[in-house]
């Protein structure tokens, strides 16, 4: 592991990971509790994962964030207002 795996980390990776953890603790949903609910707690790179994995589960009912990313790299950051 190291730097390298560190490089070859993206946000795709980091969502399919959180999803793994959700499936895992609903299925063994009475291990930890039979729980009701699922809340997300994330800060600033994670705290971007945990947006994006409230916005597409309907499994996580809450989202508490602390020094979120407060600017995203994409294609169209650069585009002009035309």
């Amino acid at each position: 592991m190291g730097l390298e795996a560190f490089s070859q980390n993206d946000y795709s990776i980091e969502l399919f990971d959180l999803n793994a953890c959700l499936n895992h603790l609903c299925e063994f949903r009475t291990l930890f509790g039979n729980f009701q609910s699922v809340v997300l707690f994330g800060h600033s790179r994670g705290d971007g994962i945990s947006i994006l994995q409230c916005s597409l589960d309907k499994r996580v009912s809450a989202l508490i964030t602390w020094a979120s990313v407060h600017q995203c790299k994409t294609p169209w950051v650069n585009w002009t207002e035309e």
